[in-house]
């Protein structure tokens, strides 16, 4: 049974354990990279950890899959973000990324936003279906992806009722 709970600074080592695996599985699907994550210290993964709401999805006492909600400055009122998607391959197609974006949702409609935005590296079709599947729709919008390689990114959107 999968269990997704908001974690805090005093989680920062499952944070770390997790975002590190997603890094590793997924590089091409994350702008940040292992070798440039794997030194941070405890003070940067706490701050991480407290600084936006963080889930994991916990298959027992261990997590299988991470998301982040966000707003910053810059974003259109009434709108918030989903951030550092991730679900490990032992929990795949079993309706942890639902789960997860649904948490995401509940935080941001808790918060006031009409939208939850994201952004997925075009051609991560497993990426893309789960997100279709929660209702996200995609905007047309692209950009290309800061760091190594040639990706292209499209922004999608799910409106919040």
């Amino acid at each position: 049974m999968i269990e997704i709970r908001r974690i805090g600074p005093d989680d920062w080592q499952q944070l770390r354990a997790t975002r590190l695996a997603a890094l590793q599985d997924a590089p091409d699907a994350f702008e940040s990279t292992y070798e440039g994550s794997v030194g941070f210290d405890e003070d940067e993964w706490r701050r991480r950890a407290g600084a936006h709401p963080v889930f994991l999805a916990f298959d027992g006492s261990d997590p299988v899959g991470l998301a982040i909600g966000f707003q910053d400055g810059e974003s259109r009122p009434g709108s918030r973000d989903l951030i550092s998607m991730w679900v490990s391959p032992v929990a795949r197609g079993r309706g942890v990324a639902g789960q997860l974006i649904d948490a995401v949702a509940g935080w941001a409609r808790a918060d006031g936003a009409g939208e939850l935005h994201l952004w997925v590296v075009v051609g991560n079709a497993s990426a893309l279906a789960s997100y279709r599947r929660a209702g996200f729709v995609a905007t047309g919008e692209q950009m290309p992806v800061r760091g190594p390689g040639e990706r292209i990114e499209e922004r999608m959107v799910l409106t919040l009722a």
